[in-house]
This record gives structure tokens, C-alpha cells and sequence, in this order.
């Protein structure tokens, strides 16, 4: 398996996590508490994935916060972030309709 290495702001964003793993009532916490007795190389790949998702996460916030000073850039990234959404519901399968259930 091909290891990625993490960006310097995915590990900053993988430390703040891991910061609050003990605490139970946190998402780390929930997180490191369903990984339990885990091998540590299916760990490693779980916070890695973590790290990029958080590091996302906190990216597009930023970008959010920066486009509500600008409404051109406020515009595009409503409009990007609806194509993701559309892109995101076409790849899930749409639930059966009404008369496929009622024949069954």
C-alpha cells in the first residue's frame, strides 16, 4: 500500500484532534473509542484520513468566512458548493418508489 504523507497543516489539524481523545463526550473521543483495540496500522490510516478531513473541513470554512466579505466570491462558492451536493446525491442510489413497494 502506497503511504501518503500528511501536509504540515493535516498534521496540526491531527494533533488538535488528538488533544481531546480521552474526553468521551468529544468526536476524538467517540472517534479513538470506537477504534478501540484496532491494529495501529488501521489507526494510523483512520486518523490519517481524519487529518484530511478536518484540515477540509477547516479550509472551506475559511474560504466561507473570507467570501461573506466579497459577494462575487460569496456567489461561487454557493454555487460550487450546490454542485457538490448534486454531484454527491447522483452517486447515492435513489430510494425505491412507492408502487416497486406496495407490489411486493
Amino acid at each position: 500500500m502506497n503511504k501518503k504523507e500528511l501536509t504540515e497543516e493535516q498534521k496540526q489539524a491531527l494533533e488538535r484532534f488528538k488533544r481531546t481523545k480521552d474526553d468521551t463526550s468529544t468526536l476524538a473521543g467517540f472517534f479513538y473509542s470506537i477504534l478501540g483495540d484496532a491494529s495501529p496500522a488501521f489507526k494510523e490510516q483512520m486518523e490519517n484520513q481524519a487529518a484530511t478531513l478536518l484540515d477540509a473541513g477547516s479550509r472551506i470554512g475559511q474560504e466561507l468566512v473570507n467570501a461573506e466579505k466579497d459577494p462575487k466570491k460569496l456567489a461561487e462558492m454557493q454555487r460550487q458548493m450546490q454542485q457538490l451536493a448534486t454531484k454527491i446525491r447522483s452517486s447515492v442510489r435513489p430510494p425505491p418508489k412507492k408502487e416497486d413497494k406496495e407490489e411486493k
